[in-house]
């Protein structure tokens, strides 16, 4: 009801004479950095969408407090109206950075606490792990299955519980193997669950395909040198970045309102988020 109030009250303000300003701030480079590159397929699909209502502009390797604060002063300056961070470590500096420049809206892609300054999105990533961990186990022939998570974080732990419950209820003689890669690295903590006879493994997501790449890949057989791709959730940033500007329908203020974006609304107990960033499962 509110949402279909603030369409019929809320006059699209933004034009190719008066785009909107935004700034996608990030903590790494694309060239190296899967996560930043499906940010930044996002990045580039809404300028393409919005034909010139929209004009974005990137900055990267903003991993120190000066280089955070240079990028957002800069920002700032040439007159983004929003800014999104996309690490969860940036949120702190997001926070100061909101604070100083209370007219901009900043929105941080993460699961941490959300604030009046700071929105926060995320995807729900948990429910590809569910119907990733059901194939998984349906194709395990010892009813083991590995699983390398980088870092132990609300989504990451999200998504092993639903990948675990997934395989459970495929085949409830299933055992999954956790193996961190940030301390082993991928291909160390890949290797100790094939040493263990464990051959059925489900690693890091992408936005596309790195066949041939041991240290990138979804649900995969390894046998030796070989590996077989059975099947990897991808990210699709481009489409929830495009449809969190159509609800706010470009509107000025922007109505960051008519967002769906609160904590209660995007991850309540490591269960959830408004909408989905997870379009495709590549099988």
């Amino acid at each position: 009801m509110f949402k279909d109030i603030i369409k019929m009250t809320q006059a699209p303000a933004f034009s190719a004479k008066n785009p909107l300003k935004i700034a996608f701030v990030y903590d790494r480079n694309i060239a190296d950095s899967r996560w930043v590159y499906t940010h930044e397929l996002g990045r580039n699909s809404i300028e393409e969408s919005f034909d010139g209502v929209v004009v974005t502009e990137k900055y990267e390797n903003c991993d120190t407090e000066e280089a955070m604060t240079s990028a957002v002063d800069e920002a700032v300056e040439k007159g983004a109206q929003m800014i999104f961070t996309v690490f969860p470590s940036q949120m702190n500096e997001t926070l100061k950075a909101a604070v100083k420049y209370p007219k901009v809206h900043f929105l941080n892609c993460s699961v941490n606490l959300s604030s009046n300054a700071v929105r926060t999105y995320y995807g729900r990533m948990h429910e590809a792990k569910f119907i990733m961990g059901a194939i998984a186990a349906s194709a395990a022939e010892n009813h083991k299955i590995g699983y390398v998570a980088d870092y132990p974080i609300y989504g990451t732990i999200a998504g092993i519980n639903a990948f675990a419950l997934g395989a459970k209820m495929t085949n409830p003689r299933s055992e999954v193997y956790l193996e961190w890669s940030s301390v082993k690295g991928v291909e160390g903590a890949t290797r100790a669950i094939t040493d263990r006879g464990i051959h059925l493994v489900s690693s890091q997501d992408t936005a596309q395909l790195a066949r041939g790449r041991r240290s990138s890949f979804g649900l995969s057989r390894l046998e030796g040198e070989k590996q077989l791709l059975l099947a990897n959730p991808v990210w699709r940033w481009d489409v929830y970045y495009e449809e969190i500007l159509r609800r706010m329908a470009i509107t000025e203020p922007l109505l960051l309102e008519a967002i769906p974006l609160t904590l209660e609304e995007i991850f309540i107990y490591e269960m959830g988020g408004e909408d989905y960033a997870v379009r495709d499962i590549v099988l």
